[in-house]
């Protein structure tokens, strides 16, 4: 059994705000779950980088190719490299620091 509405409570909100918020929830529940995805991966990585005892690699199939580095505050670095730019590069700028 439905309820009936008392009259002035009717709901007033636009159709268009109402999409608007709609197409926003929806957009920021996939975000949510895209963050936890990538929280999951990033512990994965960083417990394999841990088990193998790897500091850094380079990813050069990526495009940009990437340095994806262990940190101790976030856990993970990732420097974009760019063209014709090499590890040294951004070695020389950690020891600068």
């Amino acid at each position: 059994m439905k309820q009936t509405r008392i009259p002035g409570t009717e709901d007033k909100t636009p159709a268009a705000v109402r999409a608007a918020g709609e197409a926003y929830v929806a957009e920021a529940t996939k975000q949510a779950r895209q963050q936890r995805k990538t929280k999951e991966a990033k512990e994965v990585l960083i417990a394999a980088m841990e088990k193998h005892e790897v500091e850094s690699f380079r990813d050069d199939e990526a495009s940009p190719p990437v340095i994806v580095s262990l940190t101790e505050r976030q856990g993970i670095k990732v420097t974009k490299l760019k063209k014709g730019e090499n590890e040294e590069d951004h070695d020389s700028d950690a020891d600068a620091a």
